[in-house]
């Protein structure tokens, strides 16, 4: 009898869980997104999905899209339209860096861009490309190739490590 009760139990437990049909959603230019190819994703602390792409930085709040591009004035402006990489910073905020060749940081307090110039990573022979990092509230890790980044965001400082050999 016990065996016949657990039987019972677990099809009317799995009926619950499997009845469920996951919802997903499909997202491209005629929904809002800036363009079709996309280069970078990030969920912020906030559940927003940042989206990078050729044409632009796109910000999903789970109902529209909020497209970011360099504009005339730029202070506080994203650097470019083409997004390379991405990152989840701290406290809301997004890394992002461009073919321009600049680091941008979206600050999410003041919903603005912070931009790291190309000039800090040429002099140690780096981009950051991939694996953008925040780690603490003053350096972000960064990747390119088989190297290893890291700038101090609150002097522009910026090193490099490779494999030994290298």
């Amino acid at each position: 009898m016990k065996l016949f009760f657990v039987i019972v139990l677990l099809s009317f437990l799995s009926e619950l869980v499997f009845a469920q049909t996951p919802r997903f959603d499909h997202f491209d230019i005629s929904t809002g997104l800036s363009q079709n190819n996309i280069n970078g994703l990030v969920i912020d602390d906030k559940g927003n999905i940042w989206a990078g792409t050729l044409d632009g930085l796109n910000k999903y709040d789970g109902y529209n899209f909020e497209i970011f591009k360099p504009g005339a004035d730029q202070d506080g402006e994203i650097s470019g339209n083409h997004i390379v990489s991405m990152g989840k910073g701290m406290d809301g905020d997004v890394w992002v860096t461009t073919r321009e060749g600049d680091l941008n940081q979206y600050l999410a307090s003041s919903k603005k861009f912070r931009r790291f110039s190309q000039k800090i990573f040429e002099d140690v022979g780096i981009f950051p490309e991939d694996n953008i990092w925040q780690f603490n509230d003053s350096l972000v890790w960064f990747s390119q190739g088989d190297r290893t980044g890291v700038i101090n965001i609150h002097s522009d400082q910026c090193n490099t490590f490779g494999a030994p050999g290298m």
